[in-house]
């Protein structure tokens, strides 16, 4: 399906889609959407600043995550054992952040909202297709 991919500046956006719609029919035209999940670190420092804590205390926590796997869950991080069971990195173990975690409620709160919004999958209209 052919489409147009033109940067327009957000104040006209409105009226182009506006336009396109009127030209080719509302059953011709969608916007584009994508989407992506929060990474663990991401939503850690996300959940961390909403709570009011320093960018320090986040990165301390996120410090304590695998440091060569790229792609690992909370619960991954939290176990030190990938979907299959196996050790996420070698040399990378749980308990220090399992530790901290459970020092202070503060951190067992932001553990555990952060582990609620991990999964949530976010969805950004992308900047003007349509």
């Amino acid at each position: 399906m052919p489409d147009i991919d033109t940067d327009i500046a957000d104040r006209d956006r409105g009226r182009v889609i506006q336009y396109v719609t009127d030209k080719y029919g509302y059953d011709c035209v969608g916007q584009i959407i994508t989407y992506g999940m929060l990474k663990s670190k991401a939503v850690i420092t996300d959940v961390a600043r909403v709570l009011g804590f320093a960018p320090q205390e986040a990165k301390v926590i996120t410090k304590l995550f695998p440091q060569r796997t790229l792609n690992f869950s909370l619960n991954q991080a939290w176990t030190g054992k990938d979907k299959k069971g196996n050790n996420l990195e070698d040399g990378y173990s749980p308990e220090p952040l399992q530790a901290l975690i459970n020092s202070r409620p503060s951190y067992q709160n932001l553990w555990n909202i952060a582990l609620s919004r991990a999964c949530v999958r976010r969805g950004d209209y992308a900047d003007s297709d349509i």
